[in-house]
């Protein structure tokens, strides 16, 4: 059957501009007034090196310590600051201004994919949706890599839907922008193999093909991967003497996934679990700060004799495997943890961060405890008594979330016989990914969440598509 490509409707391209627009006011009247709103307490983590690319073409944890180099954090978001103020200049706005960009793109993906899915009509539902979600329209702006990574995850999961509904996508195009992703983030990293699997599965599909055949439509998504993602493990491998993608995955088992565990098993509260185990080192090993910065007047080497002698690769091993001990010791716990956390990740409002960056909120030291702690009932009871506007905008903004994943769900059942099932799996095999991968104990940062709006926002909009859905525009599949 022939297919043709749909374009979005005009009114797509309205929407997004009207929410690009709004964001650089926005933008313009935060970085007057407050612009610390826009920094959070890693964000210098991806700027100093992109000031060393900058500087000094070296990518290095900053500019005082080049030619050293930076294998913390992967090159793609400070790669694009750095050529950001390379085209605009050295100006703290690039990339917030960036950020609103690169977040309309990702409404405009959102809004391509819905309209070749399920009609026109959907692809405006999209735009709307993906635009206005609070979380989606108000981290754009932040000095974090979480609206890059969203839109290269956003361009992937369209060209993998592409593929598997048989419109002539080319896996490479899915594995580029996958592996591109990844080097944002490497979050995705573990999906590399899953997409290949997915690939090789969908390509046997499609009538009697050679084994043969579809290994080699595998390891044409895996190329780009091999290029952008084993090159940057290669360099790290030349440089660091550690063949890995970045090292950060380690410390996030133990301080975020193993930790809380530890923590309620030994009824004490998380964030002293976390000092427990070295979280100051951590900070200061992934260059979160100067020693001076991080230990006051105290010496790094004085307060870690143990692990200060070994290389960030050496300490990074040394708490993976604290990490998958404390797993082992508590396998239920840990499986309790991990459920937790994905429904925190899925119904945490913006608001709780926001009002505090954008000065709306002091908290007192009770109110951060709770949260810091991750004690959801006692932390509403003692929001609702210190504000109560917060508390009621926060209720909404929870409704809000748990509509947006029903309409999702109420979506994909209504497309169920309209999309083929590799189709429908590509949508929903990215965003679980995404749930197990970030449920852990810093999901309550609602910036996590971020990934997952655009896949659900395509989902639900098949809810405003009529029953004239089906049409020859869009993605039926072969397969």
């Amino acid at each position: 059957m022939n297919r043709r490509r749909a374009a979005p409707p005009r009114a797509v391209y309205a929407v997004v501009a009207a929410a690009l627009a709004l964001k650089l006011v926005l933008l313009a009247g935060v970085a007057g007034k407050r612009p610390q709103a826009l920094v959070y307490i890693d964000s210098g983590t991806y700027l100093r090196p992109a000031l060393a690319l900058l500087r000094h073409g070296s990518f290095s944890p900053s500019p005082e310590s080049v030619p050293e180099p930076e294998i913390n954090r992967t090159p793609g978001y400070p790669l694009l600051v750095a050529a950001g103020w390379r085209l605009l200049g050295e100006h703290p706005w690039v990339p917030p201004f960036l950020g609103a960009l690169l977040s309309a793109g990702t409404a405009l993906v959102a809004a391509g994919l819905a309209t070749r899915l399920f009609g026109g009509r959907a692809g405006v539902a999209a735009a709307v949706l993906v635009s206005c979600e609070p979380g989606t329209f108000l981290r754009s702006l932040d000095f974090l890599s979480d609206t890059p990574f969203t839109l290269a995850l956003t361009l992937f999961v369209s060209a993998l839907a592409g593929y598997a509904g048989g419109d002539g996508t080319s896996p490479a195009r899915a594995g580029f922008w996958l592996a591109l992703a990844t080097l944002v983030r490497p979050l995705s990293y573990y999906l590399l193999p899953l997409g290949a699997c997915f690939v090789l599965v969908v390509f046997r599909r499609r009538g009697r093909r050679s084994f043969r055949a579809a290994c080699g439509a595998a390891a044409e998504f895996l190329l780009p991967a091999l290029l952008l993602v084993g090159g940057w493990q290669t360099r790290n491998l030349a440089r660091a003497n550690a063949f890995t993608l970045s090292p950060i995955a380690s410390s996030e088992l133990l301080f975020y996934r193993a930790a809380p565990v530890l923590a309620r098993a030994e009824g004490v509260p998380v964030p002293g679990m976390q000092e427990r185990l070295g979280n100051r080192e951590r900070w200061y090993r992934s260059g979160g700060g100067t020693e001076r910065e991080i230990f006051g007047e105290a010496r790094y080497r004085d307060l870690f004799p143990a692990t200060s002698g070994l290389s960030l690769v050496e300490l990074n091993a040394r708490w993976r495997r604290q990490a998958i001990a404390i797993f082992a010791a508590h396998p239920f716990l840990t499986v309790a943890m991990a459920a937790k956390g994905a429904a925190i990740l899925l119904l945490t409002p913006s608001s709780l961060i926001l009002s505090v960056q954008y000065g709306l909120l002091v908290p007192d030291a009770t109110l951060v405890g709770l949260y810091e702690d991750q004690r959801v009932g006692p932390f509403a009871l003692r929001l609702a008594r210190a504000s109560p506007w917060l508390f009621a905008a926060s209720a909404v903004l929870v409704a809000l979330l748990a509509a947006l994943w029903g309409a999702a769900s109420r979506g994909l059942w209504l497309a169920r016989r309209e999309l083929p099932a590799p189709v429908r799996l590509a949508l929903v095999g990215t965003f679980l990914y995404v749930v197990v991968v970030s449920a852990g104990f810093e999901s309550s940062d609602d910036r996590y969440r971020l990934p997952l709006v655009p896949i659900a926002c395509v989902c639900a909009a098949r809810m405003f598509a009529g029953p004239s859905a089906a049409r020859t525009d869009r993605i039926i599949g072969a397969a």
